[in-house]
């Protein structure tokens, strides 16, 4: 899970550390990364794809989103 607390919000923070964890599981090897979220747009604009719908263990609706690790 990734959170940034209020006050730190819209200073590109959550991005960075995206693109960190992405280039250091490129470093190890591994190509491409997943995420499921209920939060839309957010993770376009970090340079995640919309992949598909999918349903949780609860029946809700989640975003999975996909990348490539080479930032």
């Amino acid at each position: 899970a990734l959170f940034v607390e209020e006050n730190y919000r819209n200073q590109n923070i959550a991005k960075q550390i995206l693109d960190f964890v992405r280039e250091d599981l490129s470093n190890q090897g591994i190509q491409t990364l997943y995420l499921i979220t209920d939060h839309t747009e957010f993770y376009e604009k970090c340079g995640w794809d919309f992949l598909t719908l999918v349903t949780d263990d609860d029946g809700e609706k989640m975003r999975m989103y996909v990348t490539k690790t080479e930032v």
